[in-house]
């Protein structure tokens, strides 16, 4: 019974431990690319609404982070949702 519960602990433990390894090592590298642009910020962000409604995507609105927490006294990178 001893071996049982410490197999079943160790294995536990073990799925933990690659699972974590898993969405550490690719898991943000498969879904979340990040590739420099050769445009400013203003025109990459401009370029991906209009290649979006080119597509006949749907481009409700857009969050400036930036000016939404500069209003509450935080200064931040240049953020667009």
């Amino acid at each position: 019974m001893a071996g049982f519960i410490t197999g079943l602990i160790l294995g536990t433990a073990t799925g933990i431990l690659l699972v974590y390894l898993f969405f550490r090592l690719f898991f943000f590298r498969i879904f979340f690319l990040e590739d420099k642009s050769p445009f400013s910020f203003i025109d990459t962000c401009d370029a991906l609404r209009v290649e979006a409604e080119r597509n006949n995507w749907k481009v409700p609105m857009v969050h400036d982070l930036q000016e939404t927490m500069l209003k509450w006294g935080k200064k931040i990178s240049q953020i667009r949702i």
